[in-house]
């Protein structure tokens, strides 16, 4: 995914999928192999069939943006390609992937009605130009990461994107990976907080813009000014 400002535009859609990273203490009646940072995800396809997957790929990248560079967490698992836009600003991401290169391998839970756990073994451990950014965490950044991720899922970018050693997949699932960094940003731009619901019939985790919420270009100035 190359860097270019000029695919950035507002977008209209008032919601953002997120994913969740969660200790593997939360998930109760699972293998005692998940262990760490979990990485959730809502789908909209069955999990379950993969429970006896035998392809799996877990890797992290480094997306440009206008304005900051972002991580880019992505897994192929047989002919499904899920992806976790993270914030390099958050010392909880660094923290997640010092241990899953400590176990060599990445706990992930999939959930649409059920969940479904998965252990990912890495083929190497995530570094490289990701390691780069490891001087942003903890920086006052994160206004601008928020800013970023809600227009690259709104356009629905990370959907066009492949895995570089995969075949193209079948089923897609994007989200922002949702930490308490991400959570502040949010609702500094006007978007609350919205977990599933069989009232409003929506199936996934995810932030909403409230009617009180600032525009884009109002969000601009404010990141503007915040740093």
């Amino acid at each position: 995914m190359e860097n270019g400002a000029n695919i950035y535009q507002p977008a209209q859609d008032s919601s953002i999928r997120l994913g969740l990273i969660a200790s593997a203490s939360e998930y109760s009646g699972t293998s005692p192999r998940l262990k760490g940072p979990v990485l959730e995800q809502m789908v909209e396809f069955d999990p379950s069939q993969y429970a006896n997957a035998r392809r799996a790929t877990f890797d992290a990248f480094v997306i440009g943006g206008p304005q900051m560079p972002m991580l880019l967490f992505a897994l192929y698992i047989e002919d499904a390609l899920l992806n976790w836009l993270a914030d390099p600003t958050e010392p909880e991401v660094w923290q997640a992937i010092d241990t899953w290169n400590r176990q060599g391998a990445v706990p992930v839970a999939l959930s649409r009605e059920e969940t479904h756990t998965f252990v990912i073994p890495l083929l190497q451990k995530l570094g490289g130009p990701v390691n780069l950014l490891r001087h942003l965490s903890n920086q006052p950044a994160t206004d601008t990461f928020a800013t970023q991720a809600i227009e690259v899922c709104k356009q629905g970018m990370l959907d066009n994107y492949d895995h570089p050693y995969a075949p193209p997949a079948a089923h897609r699932n994007s989200c922002v990976l949702h930490t308490r960094r991400v959570d502040r940003a949010l609702k500094r731009l006007g978007y609350e907080i919205a977990y599933p619901s069989s009232e409003s019939g929506v199936t996934f985790f995810h932030a909403r813009r409230t009617a009180v919420s600032a525009s884009y270009a109002d969000a601009e100035r404010a990141i503007r000014a915040l740093h």
